[in-house]
């Protein structure tokens, strides 16, 4: 009998600390799981720093990037620092210069680099009626079209030599709006010219180089020539600069060839084409 009391007090005791300590340890089990939960790493949409392809509202291809927490991606993006000529073909330029494909383009802007660029957008441009890929003037010069045409029309200041030997015009020079020429408009052989001075006055009291001519004199002997050339060919042109005579009144004329010849042959100042 006392050993069975003895028996029951021990299981006892034994019971309630055995429930003290289950109780403790499973606390302690929870604050372990807590703990190992809070360690867990947070569960992200995506990975900072990459970018992934989205749709534009105009149909191409953009590009978004995960934000620096990874908490979500950002708006599609779909203009980039762009390709070096991804533009249509190459904006005016020349035959084949648009790029298939924006080199350099960042990763939310190569495709919108590439473009329509591949495409001739100068063909025919010789005769389209507008001054375009590299012309001179409208559907002229620039290498591809030929040379440009100068008529009686483009000149601004003419003279011909029709029954005199030499005849001219004064001018008065303005302010150059663009480069300007000497050019032939037919090749009968004669000197076309610019000069700071004409001939004596004749008898209706103006001065001409014809007045040289009234005396007995050739003209080509007492001008003063600032450009001249000889139309031996059909639009020849010499460029002349007369950006230092702005208000001087100078003179535009045409004589004979010295050497023989050159009868009827218009002078023509014009502006360059």
């Amino acid at each position: 009998m006392p050993r069975n009391g003895a028996a029951r007090a021990l299981a006892k005791f034994s019971y309630r600390w055995g429930m003290r300590i289950g109780a403790a340890g499973f606390f302690a089990l929870v604050l372990a799981l807590a703990a190992c939960a809070s360690s867990t790493p947070e569960a992200k949409d995506c990975t900072p720093g990459t970018s992934v392809a989205c749709t534009c509202t105009s149909g191409k291809t953009g590009a978004q990037s995960c934000s620096d927490n990874g908490s979500s991606y950002g708006p599609c993006e779909c203009t980039g620092s762009g390709g070096s000529g991804g533009s249509v073909g190459g904006g005016a330029g020349w035959p084949g210069t648009g790029s298939a494909a924006g080199s350099g383009g960042s990763s939310t802007g190569g495709n919108a680099g590439s473009g329509t660029g591949g495409g001739d957008v100068c063909a025919g441009h010789c005769g389209n009626g507008t001054k375009d890929c590299g012309e001179t003037s409208t559907d002229c010069g620039g290498g591809e079209c030929g040379a440009c045409v100068y008529t009686q029309a483009d000149c601004i200041q003419s003279a011909n030599n029709g029954s005199e030997v030499c005849d001219d015009e004064a001018w008065q020079v303005a302010t150059p709006g663009k480069p300007m020429v000497l050019v032939c408009i037919n090749d009968n052989g004669g000197v076309t010219y610019v000069s700071s001075n004409t001939g004596p006055k004749m008898s209706d009291g103006v001065e001409r180089c014809q007045g040289w001519e009234t005396n007995g004199q050739n003209a080509w002997d007492y001008l003063q020539y600032i450009s001249k050339i000889t139309c031996d060919s059909l639009q020849k042109q010499i460029d002349v600069d007369l950006s230092t005579y702005v208000g001087t009144v100078l003179h535009i004329g045409t004589h004979d060839n010295p050497a023989g010849g050159g009868h009827n042959t218009p002078s023509c100042l014009a502006w360059k084409k």
